[in-house]
């Protein structure tokens, strides 16, 4: 279905921007007559000759030239403000002389050409003969595919390197290339006798010079070069990937320079009444106004006394014309580039953007049969082409027999010779933009070639060498003193499951151990199919599943050596079959686990039915140092410097391994598919640079609280944690459902520092009480980035309760707050260090750090406001007492009274305060409904509901989200004012807050349990 769409959607928006455009261009030149003329040559034969009668001097009405301009500029600015952003938020590579020169000469040789070849040479001709030129545009980019060929040789044996094969596509190439140039060449031919001289020599030095802006994409970039001219420009192409941005910022705003004046100096050469009127001057008509003719200038706004008005549309129909082809043309980008990202290329992007030439052209010739459907359609009288049902078969044998129909028809071939590229897509899935096409953008007014000779050809960077009998792509030989055939296994990602358990609930278990096997299952599946049926699954990944669980005895002494294991490691062993059992919809049989005494506690190996494993490291506080963040220290060291650096490879080998090794951190009670863990993998293998990923997590659960959380959640995913995203980087990847690189964690100040233990104050907020938010710190401050994948969902249970959901926040309010800080006072070797992160992004965060600090007197005053709006009668004074004393009254509390009547007359003040939102609300209502629209209180109301509906509407699946918010407006001053009171108070605490819960539910048969257990010890 997701295909289909994709499929529909690229089809119709590239043929309606090619249609419109052809459109506009009918009108540069348009024919005096409503058809063609019928001429008999020859009085023993006759022939009727079809060509569009021209006028010798046409007059042209200024807005179809500025449509033009308009199609062409707009993503020329699309561009220019996608570099600035980039600039702006992003380090980019200083500008280098020789590739901006390059660049410079090359775009304003391409600018040149497209203002040549759409303002003279395509009007010039009928559309459908101008829609076939169109298809002729690769002539630069064919030639280097003769010279410079994708796949060059060298020392070593390449894969499938037969002589014979190799002239064969070579010769194949040659002999496609010269049909495209014959083409074009014909083309001119053909023109000399039917158009003038201009016509005639423009034609092809257009096509020529629209064709040079994609050379880059066809040249091969390789360390083994094997031409001179192959390594010069090679070079140069490296060199601007690396100051790209800078130079297509300066590129970009000089083709709209040129695009403006280039077409201003053909249309009023010399003129100036002509160039007072292409700029909607003084005047609104002039004669004489072209370089090449005698073209006459009209702005048809008004009526122009003395001139005869000719067209009866509205005076904005081209302007409308040339919105639709920017709206289509952004669509057709937009969903073609999201179509290579999901890997559907060929059937979502290739083929229907292949498909709307042909379709232009049937659409153009039934347009000439009926041109009152045009009328009709458009609700005036426009002038087009008209030939007449019964001239069609004539009208096409003329066309064919004068060869434009076969010259069309190759043109298109070779064509899609040159661009097969694009059928054979090599791209990882979810693949950055800069990896899918060599420029940010397309061209307007041609836009299914531009972005089919923009895409990538991304096979020459996966080529194969044969070493020692085994096939390696140019990555993966990284040392031929190592056995070859492990060397494969090195870039196969390696995910450890690193779940960290406490007290978690029954139900909860099961969740994270369903997740679990059902990615036993994908995993194994996967395994299966490449094993026996000979698959190459670029999706393949093996996996480790491990439970770290803390505080798992029962209370002893030191040297006690006779003790058991606590209910809640009991209750995990008995969901295993459970859990099983609920994912493969049968009785599965789980054996006992392997129990296995270690220095820490002991573990548990349970077999898993897909031939993996999961391992529960039962640890013993009095042993081990217990709490998350140090269970997350214990795996990682266990997994990236116990058994991998201890493994027998070289240090090369080792860095690959650690490259593509991730640590899936998980919290007890996460529910998640494969697919989630996938995306995830996904955006680690298009950015090498990339340390932590985090999805969107969906709280579960019932209850006020859960609604409260599930707007919250969805909110902070929608705009927060997606506009960290875009600025920047996402400043915490969150511990219950996140995907960590091996490489990062093991890099200088991040896993050794993560290790340091309290001694200030500050240490216990924020390493301990936001130990998932501070290893993100220390991974920005590095120099990582942390990406959020808004596609890979995982299912969480939140606090239900008021008393647990305060603890949690008394947790994370001062922990986020520190670690913002953290990073805000290292803000300049962060900016040094890290290329995702700006200064600009760190006065957002400042800012965001501003706005949390005044947050709490804000809403005190908005409730004073509530409370002098609803009751005039108290003064301002009583309205400050009023609202004063019951918070001045819970700051002591919470400064001397134990936590449980903290949070008790927390609860009874948010339940007033809620109470008194309903007031605020009918007085925003109010106040509304007095003053109107245009009031600065419905302005603001309007504003802030419309970005929520809005964000709503963008996210279809989590639409119901949005039914929560208006619990969200009613608990403000609780969450905003007095959570952050109890959270400021209560920072000697730091007790986790959640599962505090002393006992799990007892087993059914405790006997059996205790058997299977015992063994530890």
């Amino acid at each position: 279905m997701l295909c289909t769409t994709f499929f529909l959607l690229v089809l119709g928006t590239s043929t309606l921007s090619k249609l419109s455009f052809i459109f506009i261009t009918f009108y540069i030149n348009p024919g005096t007559g409503f058809g063609f003329s019928h001429q008999d040559q020859f009085v023993e034969n006759t022939t009727h000759i079809y060509q569009l009668k021209k006028s010798i001097t046409p007059t042209i009405d200024i807005k179809w030239i500025w449509s033009l301009i308009l199609i062409l500029c707009a993503q020329y600015l699309f561009t220019f403000l996608h570099s600035l952003w980039k600039m702006i938020f992003k380090k980019t590579g200083s500008i280098r002389c020789i590739p901006f020169l390059v660049s410079m000469v090359t775009e304003t040789l391409h600018s040149i050409g497209l203002c040549t070849f759409i303002f003279y040479v395509l009007p010039s001709f009928d559309p459908l003969i101008g829609c076939m030129l169109t298809w002729n545009v690769a002539s630069i980019p064919g030639l280097l595919k003769i010279f410079l060929p994708s796949v060059s040789s060298g020392s070593k044996p390449v894969k499938n390197d037969l002589k014979t094969k190799t002239y064969v596509r070579r010769f194949v190439d040659t002999v496609m290339v010269t049909l495209h140039l014959g083409c074009i060449a014909t083309w001119t031919y053909n023109s000399y006798y039917n158009h003038n001289i201009y016509v005639t020599i423009l034609l092809p030095i257009s096509l020529f010079l629209i064709s040079i802006s994609w050379w880059d994409n066809f040249v091969t970039t390789s360390k083994e070069n094997d031409t001179q001219l192959n390594g010069c420009m090679s070079s140069v192409k490296d060199s601007l990937e690396e100051c790209k941005i800078r130079t297509t910022f300066i590129t970009s705003a000089w083709k709209i320079f040129l695009t403006i004046g280039l077409p201003a100096l053909c249309f009023s050469y010399e003129h100036v009444e002509c160039l007072e009127t292409f700029f909607f001057t003084k005047r609104q008509y002039a004669k004489d106004c072209s370089v090449f003719t005698n073209i006459e200038l009209r702005d048809s706004r008004p009526p122009i006394i003395g001139v005869p008005v000719t067209e009866s549309c509205h005076n904005m129909l081209p302007l409308l014309v040339a919105c639709l082809n920017i709206l289509s043309s952004v669509i057709c980008y937009k969903t073609g580039k999201s179509a290579c990202k999901i890997m559907a290329q060929v059937p979502c992007f290739t083929v229907p953007v292949m498909l709307s030439g042909p379709l232009c052209v049937a659409i153009i010739i039934s347009t000439y049969t009926f041109p009152e459907e045009i009328t009709r359609f458009f609700g005036c009288t426009l002038p087009w082409v008209h030939i007449g049902d019964s001239a069609i078969s004539d009208f096409l044998l003329h066309f064919t027999l004068k060869w434009w129909i076969p010259i069309g028809l190759l043109g298109y071939i070779t064509m899609l010779y040159i661009v097969g590229h694009t059928f054979t897509p090599r791209s990882e899935r979810l693949a950055r933009t800069e990896t899918l096409f060599v420029k940010p953008l397309f061209c307007g007014a041609l836009v299914e070639q531009s972005i089919l000779l923009n895409r990538r050809r991304d096979e020459e960077d996966n080529r194969e060498y044969k070493v020692s009998g085994v096939w390696l792509s140019g990555d993966q030989i990284v040392d031929d003193s190592e056995d070859i055939p492990d060397k494969k296994k090195d870039t196969i990602p390696l995910i450890y499951i690193c779940a960290t358990m406490w007290h978690e609930t029954e139900q909860e278990m099961i969740n994270m151990l369903k997740s679990i096997f059902r990615l036993d299952s994908d995993q194994s599946a996967r395994k299966l199919a490449q094993q026996f049926f000979d698959l190459t699954d670029p999706d393949y990944y093996e996996f480790q599943g491990h439970i770290f669980f803390d505080d798992a005895f029962q209370s002893h002494s030191d040297d006690d050596y006779d003790y058991m294991v606590n209910d809640f490691v009991k209750q995990l062993v008995r969901t295993m079959q459970k859990a099983a059992n609920d994912v493969h919809g049968a009785s599965m049989v789980i054996k006992p686990p392997k129990r296995i005494l270690t220095p820490y506690g002991g573990r548990l190996e349970w077999d898993l039915p897909g031939g993996n494993k999961i391992i529960a490291h039962i640890k013993d506080k009095a042993k081990i140092r217990h709490r998350k963040r140090w269970s997350q220290v214990m795996y990682m060291y266990y997994f990236l410097g116990f058994q991998l650096l201890n493994q027998k490879l070289s240090m090369k080998r080792k860095k690959v391994r650690a490259e593509n090794t991730f640590l899936l951190a998980l919290d007890g009670d996460v529910d998640f598919q494969p697919m989630a863990v996938q995306i995830l993998v996904d955006r680690m293998k298009t950015n090498p640079n990339l340390g932590a990923a985090c999805g969107r997590i969906h709280p579960i659960g019932s209850g006020p609280m859960v609604w409260y959380q599930k707007f919250e959640y969805a909110v902070s995913h929608w705009l927060a944690k997606a506009t960290e995203h875009m600025l920047g980087c996402v400043l915490c990847s969150p511990g219950c459902f996140s995907l960590f690189r091996g490489s990062a964690l093991m890099d200088d100040n991040v896993m050794k520092k993560y290790t340091t233990p309290p001694t200030e104050a500050r240490h216990y907020v924020q390493y301990d009480q936001g130990e998932d938010r501070w290893l993100c710190t220390l991974l920005l401050q590095q120099g990582y980035k942390v990406e959020y994948a808004a596609a890979s969902d995982s299912y969480t249970f939140a606090p239900e309760g008021f008393y647990e959901f305060y603890n949690q926040r008394r947790r994370w309010t001062p922990s986020t707050m520190a670690n913002i800080l953290d990073l805000l006072t290292t803000w300049n070797t962060t900016t040094k260090n890290n290329d995702d992160i700006s200064w600009l992004y760190m006065f957002y965060q400042a800012s965001l750090m501003v706005s949390s600090i005044i947050t709490p007197g804000t809403i005190f005053l908005l409730v004073l406001g509530a409370l002098r709006t609803a009751y005039k009668d108290i003064p301002l004074y009583g309205a400050l007492v009023i609202n004063l004393v019951p918070v001045v009254f819970f700051v002591f509390l919470c400064l001397k009274a134990p936590s449980k009547y903290q949070l008790a007359y927390a609860g009874i003040l948010s339940i007033f305060y809620s109470l008194l939102m309903m007031l605020v609300l009918v007085g925003l209502v109010r106040q509304a409904a007095e003053y109107g629209f245009c009031s600065v209180t419905t302005i603001f109301l309007t504003t802030v509901s419309s970005i929520f509906v809005v964000s709503a509407f963008l996210h279809p699946q989590e639409f119901t989200c949005i039914l929560h918010g208006f619990l969200y407006f009613l608990t403000i001053p609780s969450m905003s004012m007095l959570l952050v009171i109890y959270s400021l108070a209560n920072l000697h605490n730091v007790s986790w807050g959640t599962r505090e819960v002393k006992q799990a539910v007892p087993p059914p048969n405790k006997q059996v349990l205790t058997r299977i257990i015992y063994g530890l010890h």
